[in-house]
């Protein structure tokens, strides 16, 4: 959870800078904890704050309540003297400001980093484009192929203000760390209140590995309506395809016609599939490829799922057509939350 971008004010609400306080001392001389048996030695008597180095006068020595500038050099360096303090303190605020519980998807946790959160603005419009940068790891033993990301945005209110969602389709070897990144653009800084700089980001990434089937190469139907059915399939023991089917259309006007490619799926496990695949790719007589289509759903646990598309072909082109088809399932194997406060603001 980052500090960058918080003033000083909220720094000293989360205790990360004190007017007062009574942090460890070291003398000036050598650097040393408080009381120095080699300045006992040598007379000296200079003593500095080892969270501030603020230095003070003998007469304050013995107390445990001194004056404290961290806030001056906070605002000359950007030094935070209690740094500690502040992660601990805007943690559990953010934390308990909307009572995010963890996840409930029984599935492996997932670290989720998050390494940045500003915003650049605001625009005339009053608008600012915001950015959000994190890092996964797979600590698993198999290879990630999708990995689904759901980012909300929140102002200080914690009131909802955005969500990206995206699913990025790499792969993540055991052991790896990935970096995300994800853009909010034009959110108006009406949304984003009197504190833009106290925004908070929840971050929900989802796993996957992946499954996949080769249905064949099957020939485009002959005849308007007649049905080419697709064979069942199984996919390991998380998705089947219960059956499939290409048709066609009668000529229109323009002597195009409709291929309709549909397939019927079935979840046979108790976790959401974020991404389910279907690939085919149309060639003519000769090898030449008439179209590329896929269509993408999600399968809701235990459900079935229709899963098509639509696409139009010249009729001339569709005689001794064939369609060469796949399906891929991304399967969930690991999940992670992450959440943070405190946004940079970067003026436009």
């Amino acid at each position: 959870m980052s500090l960058d971008g918080l003033s000083a004010a909220r720094l000293l609400e989360l205790g990360g800078l004190k007017h007062r306080c009574s942090a460890p001392l070291r003398c000036v001389a050598h650097g040393l904890a408080f009381p120095c048996e080699v300045c006992s030695l040598e007379g000296a008597i200079g003593v500095s704050c080892k969270a501030c180095g603020h230095c003070f006068t003998q007469g304050l020595l013995e107390s445990h309540d001194r004056p404290c500038q961290s806030e001056a050099v906070f605002l000359s360096s950007g030094k935070i003297a209690f740094e500690d303090e502040a992660m601990a303190a805007n943690q559990a605020e953010a934390k308990n400001s909307g009572q995010v519980q963890k996840l409930c998807m029984n599935l492996p946790d997932i670290p989720v980093e998050i390494r940045g959160l500003h915003a650049e603005g605001p625009t005339q419009e009053g608008e600012y484009d915001i950015v959000v940068k994190a890092r996964v790891k797979n600590e698993g033993q198999k290879d990630w192929e999708l990995v689904e990301v759901r980012v909300q945005l929140l102002n200080a209110d914690f009131t909802f203000i955005s969500e990206e969602h995206t699913n990025f389709e790499e792969t993540v070897g055991p052991g790896e760390w990935y970096d995300l990144q994800t853009n909010f653009w034009g959110v108006h800084a009406e949304s984003l209140g009197d504190e833009p700089t106290r925004a908070h980001v929840l971050i929900t990434v989802v796993a996957c590995e992946m499954v996949q089937a080769d249905l064949g190469v099957h020939k485009v139907p002959e005849h308007p309506h007649q049905l080419i059915a697709l064979k069942p399939t199984q996919l390991g023991k998380s998705l089947q395809m219960l059956n499939g089917s290409i048709t066609r259309s009668e000529p229109y006007e323009d002597l195009d016609c409709l291929i309709e490619f549909n397939t019927l799926v079935q979840n046979l496990t108790s976790h959401r599939f974020p991404e389910v695949r279907l690939d085919a790719r149309l060639r003519d007589k000769h090898g030449r490829e008439l179209e590329d289509i896929g269509c993408v759903a999600q399968v809701d646990p235990g459900s079935i799922v229709a899963i098509g598309y639509l696409g139009y072909v010249k009729a001339n082109k569709l005689k001794a057509a064939e369609v060469s088809c796949t399906i891929r399932a991304f399967l969930p194997v690991g999940a992670g939350l992450g959440q943070s406060q405190g946004m940079k603001v970067i003026p436009d």
